[in-house]
């Protein structure tokens, strides 16, 4: 008889212990190994951008612990929780004619760019410098000594649009982070003390360059903003928003008096960070008075120095007295707080007073500026968003600039020209000019870089309406003939004339342009005196609005009543 194996409890109860154990530990490595793929997930999805920084010293770095750029790409990485792969190819001296031969021709930049979820530059400052010697070695060219400054800025707009042309074509804004920025002025004290050229009418340096570096920054804003790209706002943080404070004495200039310190460097880094697309700079609509952004069909009362208004925003009406014709007063409405809405305001002529009425905070100012038999002419001079103060005297222009509370002043014009001031050349400010009737002339002088504008417009007899009838952010020379109640408007986006047949002086008409449907663009309007009538022919879908408001003997708000 075969015997049975023996039973070994002990045996089977270490199996038995072991299979559990064994059990245990395959369910604790699997649930280990499934913890361990969860958390690897986050990491192995760990997005790796890559940026090419691109242009001269400054995207280089030089003279500075740690420059702008990886600065940059350390405010990327916290900000997006991103790792960023940095290729700078910033050059020393680079000028914009190099840079784009670089992106036109050079493989290596072609390839980082292409390939790139982040790209930078800056360029523009080698130009001007460059410029700026041959001034200061009096071998600039030209009667006063600008001929390379004036050539140099048309070269490098030409560079500027070619560079971004490259830059989108490689890498479209679509999915992409590009951005640029505008150039500093490091010689703002060293420039005041000069004056190299002394057949320039007394000008200093600083005078001399401050309007084309204006322009060149202008220029890089413009173009930035038409192509979708933020710009990081530099010259406003080393220089103040007038571009008159010294940046080496704020403390952002190294040993070598032009390159950023590491604290100039931080600043510039923090300016990219927070870029966004500028707005194009439209100075603001004088008559808007809700804020919408439209113009609102206003008058004032001369006797009773009532403002009545109808808000465009609801329609609703606001009536207020301010001012009075038996104190010698004139409206001049502007925005003079800033807050985009216009303030109600006077000009008290026999005193030389301003009473303002400001609509952010309902406070009132009174500002002592000009004389009896000033002529106000109010405008943002300074480009600050807010409108200045401003008289004309016999042809002499007294401002006073609200982003510093200086004064600014310049004889333009003839004790007989009308005052015709607006922003012809788009850079925010608003530019100095006149209408001379005697030969139907209108003369500017363009704020971004101070040149003279000539232009035969108009004939005696004429009023002056500037304004930007095609809404590409530069006041138009126009006139209006009251006799045949024809404009005639110079188009700045084409230097092509608009003529159109609106009211007429028989009907006691006053021209009385301004955007009334908010579309950017200055619409044709006249203010019928005898019956209070407004009659506008919108600029959006040609559609007229027809609408009673006001009374024989009030003033249209807007209206040309200063200027005549």
């Amino acid at each position: 008889m075969q015997l049975s194996p023996p039973i070994d409890r002990r045996a089977g109860r270490v199996t038995s212990v072991f299979s559990k154990a064994l059990s245990r530990f395959v369910v604790s490595a699997l649930m280990t190994a499934m913890l361990l793929s969860q958390l690897a997930v986050p990491a192995a999805a760990q997005t790796t951008w890559n940026y090419t920084a691109v242009g001269d010293s400054l995207c280089y770095g030089l003279f500075a612990f740690s420059g702008y750029v990886p600065r940059y790409r350390n405010f990327l990485q916290t900000d997006n929780g991103v790792t960023v792969n940095l290729n700078n190819l910033g050059v020393n001296g680079w000028t914009s004619s190099q840079l784009l031969n670089a992106l036109v021709t050079d493989a290596n930049f072609r390839s980082s760019i292409s390939n790139s979820r982040i790209v930078t530059w800056d360029i523009g400052g080698n130009d001007l410098l460059d410029a700026r010697s041959s001034y200061k070695s009096s071998s600039c060219g030209g009667a006063d000594n600008q001929n390379c400054l004036r050539t140099t800025l048309a070269t490098f707009k030409t560079n500027l649009d070619a560079i971004i042309q490259e830059i989108l074509e490689l890498r479209s804004t679509s999915n992409t982070i590009i951005r640029t920025m505008d150039m500093y002025n490091p010689y703002v004290n060293t420039d005041r003390n000069a004056n190299t050229w002394a057949n320039d009418g007394g000008l200093n340096d600083y005078q001399v360059f401050k309007p084309y570096l204006d322009e060149l920054n202008n220029y890089i804003h413009i173009t930035a903003t038409e192509n979708g790209i933020a710009c990081a706002k530099v010259y406003a943080a080393f220089n103040g928003v007038a571009g008159d404070m010294d940046a080496g004495a704020r403390g952002y200039i190294s040993f070598d008096a032009l390159h950023p310190n590491d604290t100039g460097h931080g600043v510039i880094a923090t300016q990219f960070r927070g870029a966004t697309i500028i707005p194009r700079a439209r100075v603001a609509e004088t008559f808007d008075f809700d804020g919408d952004e439209k113009t609102d069909l206003a008058v004032w009362n001369p006797a009773s120095g009532n403002w009545q208004i109808i808000n465009s925003s609801n329609n609703s009406v606001r009536t207020q007295a301010w001012g009075a014709a038996s104190f010698s007063d004139v409206p001049v409405p502007g925005d003079y707080d800033g807050d985009g809405k216009t303030d109600l305001a006077v000009f008290r002529m026999n005193e030389g007073v301003w009473y303002i009425f400001n609509s952010q905070n309902g406070t009132v100012k009174i500002q002592p500026w000009g004389a009896n038999g000033d002529k106000p002419v109010p405008g943002d001079y300074d480009g600050d968003g807010r409108t200045d103060i401003a008289v004309f005297r016999a042809g002499a222009w007294y401002v006073l600039q609200s982003s510093n509370n200086s004064l600014f002043s310049q004889q333009f014009g003839t004790a007989t020209d009308r005052t015709a001031q607006g922003d012809f050349d788009g850079d925010g400010k608003t530019d100095l000019a006149v209408f001379r009737p005697s030969n139907g002339a209108w003369y500017i002088r363009k704020s971004a870089n101070g040149a003279l504008r000539v232009q035969a417009w108009g004939a005696s007899g004429d009023i002056a309406v500037p304004g930007d009838y095609d809404g590409d952010f530069k006041t138009d020379v126009a006139v209006w003939r009251a006799t045949s109640g024809f404009w005639y408007i110079l188009r700045s986006s084409n230097e092509s004339l608009q003529a159109q047949q609106w009211g007429n002086q028989s009907f006691d008409d006053k021209a009385a342009p301004g955007d009334y449907d908010g579309d950017g663009k200055a619409d044709l309007a006249v203010w019928r005196a005898g019956s209070g009538y407004w009659y506008v022919s919108r600029s959006s879908d040609a559609a007229v609005i027809s609408q009673q408001w006001g009374q024989s003997g009030d003033v249209p708000l807007p209206s040309t009543y200063i200027s005549e």
